[in-house]
């Protein structure tokens, strides 16, 4: 599922979980985010086939999930449409 129509409503982008999510990082093909259940942890998003279309202070939207205490999925999805990008600079759902 790619979740296209679903990250352009509000109330679908709650329903399915999708986050915004600021990149704070960029290593090799990895986007480095904050975690969103421990907002003092960082960590990789996921991998991207095009690092340089992306760049640090850009919003990316994922859906992660807990899979248990210690593991999680992570879809990721794209970047943030424009009207879901904060204006705080933090992450937003």
């Amino acid at each position: 599922m790619t979740y296209e129509y679903e990250r352009t409503k509000p109330a679908l982008r709650r329903t399915c979980s999708i986050h915004a999510y600021k990149i704070l990082n960029i290593k090799g093909n990895r986007l480095i985010v904050r975690n969103l259940y421990n907002r003092e942890e960082m960590f990789d998003l996921i991998s991207v086939k095009n690092p340089e279309d992306y760049k640090t202070g850009d919003y990316v939207d994922a859906i992660i999930g807990k899979l248990g205490s210690s593991s999680r999925m992570v879809q990721f999805l794209g970047k943030t449409p424009p009207e879901f990008v904060p204006n705080n600079g933090q992450e937003i759902s």
